[in-house]
């Protein structure tokens, strides 16, 4: 997408059955949906030397990891058929999204608590 598509990704995220991205951290959000994904690290060794990962990728990124056309539509079939990642896409999100639920109402009782003006 690009942004005169659409202005904001996550307006409509949950629309998606399945995700394709490379590095992007959108990863995590579409977890929450707990709906499979396939990352597609086609510059994964330049993307490793020239930015490099801050914690192992293989660990964070529980899904098809695609390297060829054919790999690619594969791993769409599989996504649509048979969700292999599921336990492990579970695992990972749990670590990297401490809330799943309620975020709005946490923010609000927040400013709340510290009595922000116009509440």
């Amino acid at each position: 997408f690009s942004t005169d598509e659409c202005k904001e990704i996550m307006d409509v995220l949950s629309q998606f059955e399945c995700l394709i991205t490379d590095y992007s951290s959108i990863l995590y959000d579409f977890m929450l949906l707990d709906r499979p994904f396939i990352l597609f690290p086609y510059d994964f060794e330049e993307y490793r030397e020239k930015i490099g990962f801050a914690i192992d990728y293989e660990t964070i990124t529980p899904g098809h990891k695609p390297c060829s056309f054919t790999e690619l539509k594969d791993a769409l079939l599989d996504a649509k058929n048979k969700d292999f990642y599921r336990e492990k896409r579970q695992q990972v999100c749990s670590l990297c999204n401490k809330y799943r639920e309620g975020s709005s109402r946490r923010l609000l009782d927040m400013l709340k608590a510290r009595n922000v003006q116009g509440l």
